[in-house]
């Protein structure tokens, strides 16, 4: 996110991550800066798969397996605080920042996923990409939020990420199979069946003969 909103905002504007604090009305830490506080995480249930990956060394034995990862959104608070410029009353400073606050929303607006050279760590490897909503129509942000902040409302909106956890491989497995039995007999009346059934099975039935066979495989990379 840093990496991202960072090629967004113009040049002076800060990025904070912590959550609004009624200091910054009066004295904000930066002239001009775009606070992005994550307040919520919560499972994406439509993200959720069924059925492992197989990872397999060069000779095709497998060496691990991965369960499929889990979605999470996270919730994003969008907001942009300034401090008072000489005269400028208090119409300038919520222009400057309703301006930086549209620069933000536009580029959320029009990105789908975070842009693969802003992610990293496991991220950054994943098959996944990490999907972006702007401004979802069902946010609810305007009356918790700021009244646990002890702050007035002002001009925000939410940005959810949707991103996969990625679960860790497990190497620890049973060795593979090296040998197969193979066996097979006659159902009960099996012979009854075949003496009902006319002259002439009854003898071809007799001369049939089971046999075990015992099929054994030997280890990769051996003859």
């Amino acid at each position: 996110m840093a990496s991202w909103l960072g090629q967004v905002l113009p040049p002076g504007a800060g990025l904070r991550f912590e959550a609004p604090d009624p200091q910054w009305l009066t004295r904000p830490p930066e002239a001009l800066f775009a606070d992005v506080f994550l307040h919520a995480i919560r499972e994406d249930p439509r993200g959720r798969q069924s059925g492992w990956s197989e990872q397999r060394d060069a000779g095709g034995l497998v060496t691990g397996r991965q369960p499929p990862p889990q979605y999470y959104r996270l919730n994003y608070l969008i907001t942009v605080w300034s401090a008072r410029q000489g005269s400028g009353g208090a119409g300038d400073q919520a222009l400057a920042e309703h301006e930086v606050l549209g620069l933000l929303l536009n580029a959320c607006a029009h990105q789908p996923v975070l842009p693969a050279d802003c992610l990293e760590g496991e991220l950054a490897g994943a098959a996944s990409s990490v999907a972006l909503e702007c401004a979802p129509a069902d946010s609810q942000l305007a009356g918790p939020l700021w009244s646990g902040f002890g702050i007035g409302p002002r001009a925000h909106f939410e940005l959810i990420l949707v991103a996969p956890a990625i679960a860790p491989v497990l190497a620890e497995l049973a060795p593979p199979a090296r040998e197969i039995e193979l066996n097979a007999r006659e159902l009960p009346g099996a012979t009854a069946a075949r003496g009902q059934a006319g002259p002439g099975t009854g003898s071809f039935a007799s001369s049939r003969r089971w046999e075990k066979q015992r099929i054994s495989e030997p280890p990769a990379g051996t003859t």
